[in-house]
């Protein structure tokens, strides 16, 4: 299953996920209310959300970089949040999308994934800025390139395989022993000569004998 069908399937999740958490508010508080006027304490704690709506203008997002508004918005909100949440807030800040409607969700859940330096994606599916989690495990240089290599070898062949884990050999020996950032390494797949130039290679080897 690919990567694009998981993640549109955990986007509609959390659209159903975000429904039914707006109506599970509404029944806490219509019992929170009928506790009050029996004069008896609120069993329920309801987040109240008043102030962070207020304090996003028409116009807070409006001209500014997703990656810009969006950690802004995280930083008023002091957690992680959803894509959803983050769309529908910068929305309300005048944020202009430069995707469609229709894809507009699943774009914004991207583009917080893929943003690593800044962003953070929780295994509940919700993100947070980067700078929150300072005891957070990094991956190691060949760990990260161990996982490039693995996408790179899905459907290749056995010899591109080899070929591919010869070369992912020599980049984590090249990124350690020169101290390379990992974004410089770079990982490409060795062409094999083709049989004819082969056999004049080993033909002109036999004449040099």
């Amino acid at each position: 299953m690919s990567e694009n069908v998981l993640l549109n399937a955990i986007i509609k999740l959390e659209e159903d996920r975000e429904k039914l958490l707006k109506e599970l508010k509404k029944k806490e508080q219509t019992i929170n209310g009928l506790y009050e006027s029996m004069g008896d304490e609120p069993p329920y704690e309801i987040e109240n959300e008043t102030k962070t709506k207020q304090t996003i203008r028409p116009d807070q997002f409006y001209g500014k970089g997703f990656a810009t508004v969006a950690a802004e918005y995280l930083e008023m909100r002091k957690q992680a949040c959803s894509a959803g949440e983050i769309m529908e807030s910068l929305k309300k800040g005048g944020f202009d999308f430069p995707w469609k409607a229709d894809d507009c969700l699943r774009s914004v859940a991207i583009s917080l994934a893929k943003n690593t330096l800044v962003f953070e994606k929780l295994p509940n599916n919700t993100f947070g800025l980067i700078e929150w989690y300072p005891n957070k495990k990094k991956k190691n240089r060949s760990e990260e390139i161990i996982e490039k290599v693995e996408k790179l070898s899905k459907g290749s062949n056995a010899e591109e395989v080899e070929n591919i884990s010869e070369i992912i050999t020599d980049n984590i020996v090249q990124s350690v022993t020169q101290e390379e950032p990992i974004s410089r390494v770079t990982i490409r797949r060795k062409r094999t000569k083709p049989a004819a130039q082969a056999g004049n290679s080993s033909n002109e080897e036999e004449n040099k004998l």
